[in-house]
């Protein structure tokens, strides 16, 4: 960050290149899910369950790309959510518990989804 004076081109390098690491390694992670015309439509479904438009579309399209779960630590969200939430330690848990089984199948009682 540039707060006072200039930066050489040297030293931002290292800065640029684990700011794209970070993504990387994010995406490696994650599932991205595309938000398109339907999945806005399916937002507006939920606006008289949840009105939060930013909210609600990440919940349409996890909805209609049939995830298993939706992590987040936003109690409200998760009350209204037609898609499981669980919080980033719920999320680790389900990890562990998966790879205590030997495989990667999801765990008992859950849906299929583009995540597994």
């Amino acid at each position: 960050m540039r707060v006072t004076g200039w930066l050489r081109m040297t030293s931002m390098m290292p800065a640029r290149e684990t700011a794209w690491d970070c993504v990387r390694m994010v995406l490696e992670s994650s599932f991205i899910v595309p938000t398109e015309h339907p999945e806005v439509l399916q937002a507006f479904t939920l606006k008289s369950v949840h009105d939060n438009l930013e909210d609600d579309l990440l919940l349409g399209s996890a909805y209609r790309a049939d995830v298993d779960y939706v992590v987040t630590y936003d109690a409200q969200l998760a009350r209204r959510s037609p898609v499981p939430c669980v919080d980033v330690a719920g999320a680790w848990e389900l990890l562990l518990a998966r790879r205590a089984a030997g495989s990667r199948e999801r765990p008992t009682g859950t849906k299929p989804g583009p995540c597994s």
